[in-house]
């Protein structure tokens, strides 16, 4: 992967996108349509996982590339950050990394199916992973963990 694409999308995150903390959702909002939209362009069904902390609305970002077998891989980073930071290492620079895995891996086919996650509200609990992780129990999901 070229590094000026992860610095492209780490300035749009860290820089355009700034603040994305949970006080800003209007912010958040952006930055979840802006993976989707690289997610949709990888070829990827998008989809929303939309969920409610304190009466606000946040969302993870979901991009998936279907597999025969019933299993299912996780990839995954966070979009949000802690304060005024710009949130460049760690929260922007993962989550690019997992957008342009998602443009790698559309060029091939597997075996299980590979999901895209980028999940919102991680810097104040964990929110967007706890709900994505209760969700995908409730329904049974297999997702591998090797």
């Amino acid at each position: 992967v070229p590094a000026e694409r992860l610095r492209g999308h780490v300035e749009k995150l860290s820089i355009d996108l700034h603040p994305r903390h949970f006080g800003r959702p209007d912010t958040l909002a952006c930055c979840a349509a802006y993976v989707r939209s690289h997610f949709a362009a990888a070829g990827a069904s998008v989809t929303s996982q939309v969920f409610t902390v304190n009466g606000r609305t946040y969302e993870n970002a979901i991009g998936r590339f279907p597999g025969g077998a019933a299993a299912r891989v996780i990839v995954g980073a966070h979009y949000d950050a802690y304060g005024d930071t710009p949130g460049a290492d760690d929260n922007a620079s993962g989550t690019a990394g997992v957008m342009e895995i998602a443009r790698v891996l559309s060029r091939h086919s597997f075996e299980d199916t590979i999901t895209f996650i980028a999940f919102d509200r991680e810097e104040q609990g964990l929110h967007g992973s706890d709900y994505y992780a209760d969700t995908a129990a409730t329904a049974s999901d297999r997702v591998r963990t090797r």
